[in-house]
């Protein structure tokens, strides 16, 4: 079925009716044509989405009872500090002025996801995607992670590990994914 994110009442709905099960929310609006370049207007949008279309999904979600909610984030928003990072440390800066709109769509959008006590919440934080379909076929600024290796984190979080973030990325990257790989069984390749 296709519904959009953005609008509660039509996604309560289509929750209510189907029933699922678990929920894999894997939505952004980051949609660009061949040599277009991604600017504040796209940016602004996908915020929006990561904000407001994940409280309806969540709310959605915890109205038709699902036992889970998997959503997607990103893994290149740790502060300065050792490396490799972990999920145990902050993405959130101690200045609020510091937040720009990307950053602060992904903080409610992990907050959203890993505190609603209606279901188990796993955020999983992806590389940079590459692979078939991606905008890259390989990877080219790290943290990565190839898109069949995310899917297959995605499928595994639907019945392994507990509520909580996980890293997905490549080994001997900026960011450890050795969380994934003990409580999801995870591999990147």
């Amino acid at each position: 079925m296709i519904v959009d994110i953005l609008d509660a009442g039509a996604l309560s709905a289509a929750l209510a009716d189907s029933q699922p099960d678990v929920v894999i929310h894997q939505v952004t609006d980051l949609a660009l044509g061949p040599g277009e370049v991604l600017g504040d207007d796209q940016l602004a949008r996908n915020a929006l989405v990561r904000e407001i279309g994940t409280r309806n999904l969540v709310g959605a979600a915890a109205a038709s009872g699902v036992r889970r909610v998997i959503a997607q984030s990103i893994a290149w928003l740790y502060l300065p500090g050792l490396e490799p990072h972990t999920e145990a440390q902050s993405i959130v800066p101690s200045k609020p002025a510091a937040i720009d709109p990307t950053r602060r769509a992904v903080i409610e959008l992990e907050r959203l996801v890993t505190t609603d006590r209606g279901f188990g919440g796993i955020v999983l934080r992806y590389g940079r995607l590459y692979g078939p379909g991606t905008w890259a076929e390989a990877p080219n600024k790290p943290p990565a992670v190839h898109v069949d290796a995310a899917a297959r984190a995605a499928l595994l979080a639907v019945d392994r590990g507990e509520p909580g973030i996980y890293n997905i990325v490549n080994d001997g990257d900026l960011v450890s994914n050795a969380k994934a790989r003990r409580v999801l069984g995870w591999v990147p390749s």
